[in-house]
């Protein structure tokens, strides 16, 4: 897992599905590409999230399968996928880790940035 960790700590950006649509990950991704964030093919201005089943809100989207395999009694396979993804929950767990320091300090960057075209003011 230290390799994969490594890996992902290369990338100039690491996106995490589950917040595609949040307005500071499409901002991010923006900066990050060099494209307006006003654009059409912006991540705020697109509505393809997981579009085949319609979901309300932050918890729905991030419980949506396992809510089901739970209210159809299907403990076993839920366990059973669980163990079998073991390493893909752990490395999401990184790269949420990672997605986050990422977004902070861009938060930072783009702040002094602000802050220093302004001081002068």
């Amino acid at each position: 897992m230290t390799r994969v960790v490594s890996a992902l700590k290369a990338f100039d950006a690491v996106i995490l599905m589950n917040e595609l649509n949040s307005q500071d990950q499409s901002d991010f991704l923006s900066d990050i590409l060099g494209v307006p964030r006003d654009t059409y093919f912006s991540l705020a201005n697109t509505d393809a999230m997981n579009a085949g089943v319609e979901k309300k809100g932050k918890r729905e989207k991030a419980r949506f399968y396992r809510e089901i395999l739970s209210k159809l009694s299907l403990k076993k396979l839920q366990k059973q996928l669980y163990s079998e993804n073991e390493l893909e929950i752990e490395f999401f767990h990184h790269a949420a880790k990672l997605n986050k320091i990422m977004i902070d300090q861009w938060k930072r960057e783009r702040s002094d940035a602000w802050h220093n075209t302004h001081i002068h003011e």
